[in-house]
């Protein structure tokens, strides 16, 4: 794959990075139904470099989320509603 596309790595799988968004969520509002769950995949995370998953609350309907690349990129962005 990386030497026919080119590519640094393997891609990670978005909708991997979907779950791992959805997971920080969940853990960290453990007492609340979600309701609702949107993402934007924006740009590749590839397997040979880190990456994180963040997010902050959104009022108090509701939160934010992203995964940013190994250069601070955002990759993917997510709505969170309860």
């Amino acid at each position: 794959m990386t030497e026919v596309e080119k590519y640094p790595g393997l891609l990670v799988h978005g909708p991997l990075t979907f779950t791992l968004l959805l997971d920080l969520f969940r853990r960290e509002n453990t007492e609340k139904t979600l309701k609702s769950f949107s993402v934007r995949a924006v740009s590749p995370i590839y397997d040979t470099h880190d990456f994180v998953v963040e997010g902050f609350p959104d009022g108090e309907n509701g939160a934010t989320l992203w995964a940013l690349n190994h250069e601070g990129r955002l990759a993917m962005s997510a709505e969170a509603k309860f």
